[in-house]
């Protein structure tokens, strides 16, 4: 992929991140001291996060568990559970990142269908934790895409 590519490519990395921590920071103004949030309240901002992202498959945080986008898991049944025993055998993925370094990793044969997986510190009042947010590269593909076939890599200077 040329310069340009790659520059659009990392800045959709980023954006999707930096989306994902919006919603978690909106959790989290939801979540003030004198209200406990609610599943339902979680679900509601998460069902509005995924009709503005739609790309998106789940966004993990320690604090907040585990959603699910609805749409996905109707493609893919059995999204969650999946979801869930992967995120348990990132031990040590999980120290690197609470660390401060953010991971990003291919998730594809997990659900069959090509996707990403970023792994990024969350800072709160009680420290830093780990969030994630999984999502389909459909958009990625469509901005690597030359008309021929071509394999494309993402490197993580870690891996």
């Amino acid at each position: 992929i040329n310069g340009r590519t790659a520059e659009t490519v990392q800045s959709l990395l980023l954006i999707t991140q930096a989306n994902a921590i919006g919603y978690i920071n909106s959790l989290q103004m939801i979540n003030d001291d004198s209200s406990d949030i609610t599943k339902a309240k979680i679900s509601a901002v998460f069902y509005d996060y995924c009709d503005r992202n739609e790309d998106t498959i789940f966004v993990y945080s320690e604090q907040f568990g585990l959603e699910i986008n609805s749409d996905f898991e109707e493609l893919h049944p059995g999204v969650k559970e999946k979801t869930e025993n992967w995120l348990k055998i990132l031990d040590s993925v999980s120290a690197n990142v609470k660390k401060g370094n953010s991971e990003i990793l291919n998730i594809s044969p997990i659900f069959n269908t090509p996707s990403l997986c970023i792994l990024f510190p969350y800072s709160t009042a009680k420290g830093t934790t780990v969030a994630g947010i999984g999502f389909q590269t459909t958009t990625l593909s469509e901005l690597m895409s030359t008309g021929a076939l071509n394999t494309s890599f993402l490197v993580n200077k870690n891996r």
